[in-house]
């Protein structure tokens, strides 16, 4: 009885550990872009200063960088704790249909799984361990805002040998 607890607290630590990591990549996702649109929104009506200008865009290009590093770095660790709570679950004997293992599988791929039904097995924790050691579990909609990041880091680049030009002509 007291292990059927302890796998309980380990579940229930675990899941609320990925929902926090959650928040946190959902709340970079929300502050960077409003914070960097607003500080830019001040820096660019308040100084006709080409160095500032400059200085700026190199913050903002470290910036962006490093929200998408964490954000990617965050999104793997969420990932990489599927198989434990899977196990977890298991230990528990939680039926699939109950379990986090169908709505895994829906994400990565389209395809109706025969596994929705049953027992967690011991094939199910390695499928979703596998897939994250591939690198195929995680990046969940980061794709589309690594884009924004690359086309803003493209534009202060180019804003950045604008003025650079402008500077020394």
């Amino acid at each position: 009885m007291a292990e059927q607890e302890t796998f309980r607290l380990l579940l229930q630590n675990t899941m609320e550990r990925n929902d926090g990591l959650v928040r946190i990549n959902h709340e970079m996702t929300i502050a960077i872009p409003t914070i960097l649109g607003i500080v830019w929104g001040v820096v660019a009506g308040l100084t006709s200063n080409s160095n500032v200008i400059v200085y700026f865009a190199i913050i903002t290009i470290s910036i962006l960088l490093l929200w998408r590093y964490f954000a990617h770095y965050i999104d793997d660790d969420i990932a990489g704790n599927y198989s434990k709570i899977l196990q977890l679950e298991k230990n528990l004997e939680i039926p699939i249909e109950c379990s986090i293992y169908p709505g895994v599988l829906e994400k990565i791929s389209k395809k109706d799984e025969s596994h929705k039904k049953g027992k967690i097995e011991d094939v199910n924790i390695k499928l979703i361990d596998q897939l994250w050691k591939e690198k195929q579990l995680g990046y969940r909609g980061h794709d589309k805002w690594d884009k924004v990041a690359f086309v803003l880091i493209f534009l202060f680049f180019g804003l950045f040998n604008i003025v650079h030009i402008w500077i020394h002509c």
